[in-house]
């Protein structure tokens, strides 16, 4: 494992103790993300890794992001809906709702949101709620984002209040001036 190659044993130097614990927690406990960052903390100081810490808060890893890419990338056409429609939308509802949505939309969510839960892209708390890391989460919107990065509209979610009345308003003058 990364983080062990990263300490050259199997817990971390009194300095590194609390570093480790915030990489642990901005992870979530995502195998691949973790694996990613032992990879890139290894060999760094305690100052590289605070520093890491805080560019991590404000952008994400790239290579954390493809390594979830890769994971989305390997679901089926249907559960890449549903799992984009939670990013951007249901993160945090109950299931039973986010159920009942999807399921209007003929997409037999309860087998499709066990393939989630199973591939650890979401979980399900005691409250039964929905829940998807933020790191997840953050992949999923940029998904949808880089599919028409400079036109909101053509994006197949729009999830942002600005961006979406931006959206209403030109096509309401866009259909009155046409």
């Amino acid at each position: 494992m990364d983080m062990i190659r990263t300490f050259k044993s199997t817990h971390p130097s009194k300095e590194y103790e609390e570093l480790s614990e915030q990489v642990i927690a901005y992870a979530h406990g995502l195998p691949s993300a973790l694996e990613v960052l032992g990879s890139f903390l290894c060999g760094k100081s305690v100052n590289q890794w605070e520093s890491a810490l805080d560019r991590l808060k404000k952008y994400p890893n790239k290579d954390i992001t493809k390594v979830l890419q890769i994971n989305f990338d390997g679901l089926e056409d249907i559960e890449k809906s549903i799992f984009l429609d939670i990013a951007c939308f249901f993160n945090g509802f109950e299931e039973d709702n986010v159920i009942q949505i999807m399921d209007s939309c003929g997409f037999f969510p309860e087998i499709r949101i066990r393939v989630l839960i199973d591939k650890s892209l979401l979980h399900v708390d005691n409250d039964g709620k929905v829940w998807m890391h933020d790191l997840l989460q953050d992949t999923g919107k940029e998904i949808v984002r880089e599919k028409s990065r400079n036109e909101p509209g053509r994006c197949s979610r729009i999830w942002d209040y600005d961006n979406l009345r931006h959206v209403l308003e030109y096509n309401m003058v866009r259909g009155f001036l046409t």
